[in-house]
């Protein structure tokens, strides 16, 4: 009921900015606050990572175009939901879903507005880039879906959005953690085709060394 209630709203964009909105969103949240209770993993199997992603990045862009100042409240809900279930079960799932339904666009599209936030309501959106998605950029999978993001934010005027915002510190200490993540997998990469297991004692301690160097990253 409460998804129902959530998409039926998301249908009419043009009244996003009502509390309804935001209300919807914080109930999912608070029924999804235990990590292990049941409703958690309901809302998750009826797509709400998406959902709740997708949300984000509408409402950033319409905040963006001059929309109404309620749109920040749904803003701050959106990125709650995704503060509070990104981590679950094994993480990797849900952190690709919401990459490739565009998470990272909505944050830094939305960072000229973070100095409008509430200190605690920020620091929970940073804490999504901070601390959250760094812990999964050992999967290879990960680290490609976002460079094929990183790729676009760095032109114009997503560039000039995060650096210019409070979140350009969080933002410049994860894109170079992107990027070397990214060249340890394209090395990985690149060694692999090389390396060789073999049981012959004589094979070369320079092949044992890069076959270890590739199971560094996770595919």
């Amino acid at each position: 009921m409460a998804l129902l209630c959530l998409r039926s709203a998301f249908k009419n964009v043009a009244r996003l900015y009502e509390p309804r909105t935001a209300i919807y969103l914080d109930l999912i949240c608070k029924l999804s606050r235990d990590p292990d209770h049941h409703l958690r993993y309901a809302f998750l199997s009826s797509n709400s990572i998406t959902l709740c992603t997708t949300m984000a990045l509408t409402v950033t862009n319409m905040v963006n175009d001059g929309g109404h100042l309620g749109l920040l409240d749904v803003l701050v809900a959106s990125f709650g939901y995704l503060s509070n279930c990104l981590e679950s079960t094994d993480g990797f799932t849900w952190v690709i879903q919401s990459v490739k339904a565009g998470l990272l666009t909505a944050f830094v599209d939305a960072s000229p507005h973070f100095s409008k936030l509430d200190p605690d309501d920020r620091d929970m959106i940073l804490h999504i880039v901070r601390d959250i998605l760094p812990i999964y950029l050992v999967y290879r999978s990960v680290v490609e879906a976002i460079d094929g993001t990183m790729s676009k934010l760095n032109d114009s005027p997503h560039r000039e959005r995060i650096l210019g915002s409070m979140a350009s510190g969080v933002w410049t200490k994860f894109h170079n953690l992107v990027l070397e993540q990214l060249f340890t997998t394209m090395q990985a990469t690149a060694v692999k085709r090389t390396a060789v297991t073999c049981d012959n004692v004589k094979v070369p301690i320079d092949a044992q060394s890069a076959k270890s160097q590739c199971l560094q990253i996770r595919p």
